[in-house]
């Protein structure tokens, strides 16, 4: 057997587990249904609903915290941005004056 038909006997083999499982499920449920009736099958549903409810709210908060701490550093970025711009500006500026007054000195020297 080569790697390929392994792969796939693995592949077929963790689908029948996938579906065991879902039926073993679906016997818990029908034993549940069976041994407790309706009216806990109906509160079990309810749980589960609040629960989900409940973290769909819990995901949705921290949606919000990410986004607002994504802003808050975007906000960061782009004020240290213009911060950079300007010093590298400014460090330009003091370069070419440098330059200039090197040229100057160079020249002035050259006369003495």
């Amino acid at each position: 057997m080569d790697n390929e038909e392994l792969a796939i006997w693995l592949k077929c083999l963790n689908q029948i587990k996938i579906k065991l499982e879902y039926q073993s499920r679906q016997m818990v449920n029908l034993d549940i249904l069976k041994t407790y009736g309706a009216a806990a099958w109906h509160e079990y549903i309810e749980r589960q609903t609040w629960i989900e409810a409940s973290l769909k709210n819990e995901i949705a908060l921290l949606n919000k915290q990410i986004q607002e701490v994504n802003w808050l550093r975007k906000n960061d970025q782009e004020r240290v941005f213009k911060t950079l711009k300007l010093l590298n500006n400014e460090w330009c500026s003091l370069a070419d004056t440098n330059h200039v007054l090197t040229k100057e000195l160079q020249r002035m020297s050259m006369q003495i």
